[in-house]
């Protein structure tokens, strides 16, 4: 079971960006320079999770 608590990060990170994606094209809410910070900081976050996996 190692790495069980990296792959939830993981997939956790996946999840609230899938969230976020799906409320500005369904929803219409707003698409700001910030949201998108946000989330490229989530991906860089579950990016280094996998590499410090290995």
């Amino acid at each position: 079971m190692t790495g069980s608590g990296t792959a939830c990060a993981a997939w956790t990170g996946i999840a609230i960006v899938g969230a976020v994606i799906l409320g500005v094209v369904m929803l219409g809410e707003s698409a700001s320079p910030m949201r998108f910070s946000a989330i490229a900081i989530i991906v860089a976050g579950v990016v280094v999770l996998k590499l410090a996996e290995s």
